[in-house]
């Protein structure tokens, strides 16, 4: 099959159909030569990846130079099967093809219209064509990225991605553990594990074993962050995520349970991420089926694939991919202001286009219900969903929040 596509602004409508219906060639039409050739190189790149061998075609028309006709119309020569979508792109350009397809009138051919959730098919050739049996496409997070210009410069990897639902439940064990403790005061935490990452770039653990003196760290002005460490291992050690405690004679030291434990205590405001992230990997579907296609955390994205130019790199917390939409979730587990919103609204419209779902996840707002109200209506402004004081939510509720989104 042919798949015809005139080119719109967004990778997921000139996409949409190519791989629902796994096409062997793909027609796009556009106004100018090099930008059309340009986003046709991506889409080469992308079927490449995937190790489908389809066809891409770019094709230039430029209304009023009076071959319009001519060169849609040669676009049906071949003899083969061909769907004309006619969802998204150059309105001028869609009136023309309309036009070629009534003058070619191709043998076979079906008009794809409507919208990407509500499909329907005209016969626009001269023999009755079958409905071709689509299925649901999909762009992992990387995919969704580079379409949009960027890359992935960076990611946290816990270890989740390609886990069953047992091991990614024993690791949401874990991180509920940490969870209860935090849950009551989130800047503590986040202190606390600002203190942990400082010692730790200071020499203070080999392998999993933690060790610092008192004396060490009034010589590196820590001392506050160690007398807090007195407080805070208890709760860890009782929550059985710090082995071994011994805390005596000036020195404190102890064993992380394991690397994953680990990395959640060394890094302030990583404790939401994962929550986020790991409910999103166990949530489901009504087929029983994982509901996100991909998910990737702690995401580094490049805007201008220039990584030294720290300018050109944001951090989006959280990123989902459902079908070929992509859904940005920044998670804020402590104080955050209006200027998140709108971080959070520019990198969404940069990586992830019109279709593009944003969410602010967060475990508390300022306390000012003016404010509050003021920053709720700025949100749905952005089109940002809030789901507020998630730490009070169930496991089963997180997953429905990500599911509604």
């Amino acid at each position: 099959m042919t798949v015809i596509e005139v080119l719109d602004k967004s990778s997921v409508e000139n996409l949409y159909a190519p791989l629902s219906y796994s096409a062997r060639r793909v027609i796009y039409i556009g106004r100018d030569a090099k930008e059309t050739e340009r986003e046709c190189r991506v889409y080469r790149a992308l079927f490449a990846a995937r190790g489908m061998q389809t066809e891409v075609e770019a094709v230039t028309v430029t209304p009023g130079s009076g071959r319009e006709i001519e060169t849609l119309t040669a676009l049906f020569e071949r003899p083969d099967s061909y769907l004309i979508d006619l969802v998204g792109g150059d309105e001028a350009l869609l009136f023309l093809l309309g036009r070629a397809i009534e003058s070619a009138k191709p043998q076979h051919a079906l008009v794809h219209y409507g919208s990407m959730t509500t499909h329907r098919f005209l016969p626009a050739g001269q023999s009755p064509t079958a409905l071709p049996r689509g299925h649901r496409p999909y762009l992992t997070v990387a995919e969704t990225v580079a379409l949009h210009g960027g890359r992935i410069a960076g990611a946290t990897d816990v270890g989740a991605a390609g886990r069953g639902h047992d091991e990614i439940c024993a690791l949401i064990a874990d991180l509920d553990a940490m969870w209860e403790i935090s849950r009551g005061d989130s800047a503590a935490w986040n202190r606390n594990a600002d203190g942990l990452a400082a010692f730790e770039a200071l020499g203070c653990r080999r392998g999993m074993t933690f060790s610092v003196s008192q004396t060490f760290a009034k010589e590196k002005k820590r001392a506050d962050a160690y007398i807090r460490l007195h407080s805070f291992l208890p709760r860890l050690a009782a929550a059985g995520l710090a082995e071994d405690l011994v805390m005596r004679r000036g020195r404190v030291s102890f064993r992380y349970k394991n690397r994953f434990v680990h990395t959640c205590l060394c890094r302030a405001g990583l404790l939401l991420e994962l929550k986020i992230y790991l409910s999103a990997l166990l949530t489901k579907g009504a087929d029983g089926k994982p509901l996100f296609d991909d998910a990737m955390t702690g995401v580094v994205l490049d805007w201008d694939r220039r990584t030294r130019e720290a300018a050109s790199v944001n951090e989006i917390d959280v990123l989902l991919t459902r079908g070929m939409i992509p859904i940005f979730i920044s998670c804020k587990n402590g104080g955050y202001d209006e200027d998140e919103l709108y971080k959070l609204a520019a990198v969404a419209a940069r990586f992830g286009g019109r279709f593009a779902k944003k969410a602010l996840v967060a475990t508390g707002m300022s306390g000012s219900p003016a404010r509050d109200a003021y920053f709720t209506r700025r949100a749905a402004d952005l089109g940002i969903r809030l789901i507020p004081a998630v730490h009070t939510l169930s496991q089963a509720e997180i997953c429905a929040a990500l599911a509604s989104l």
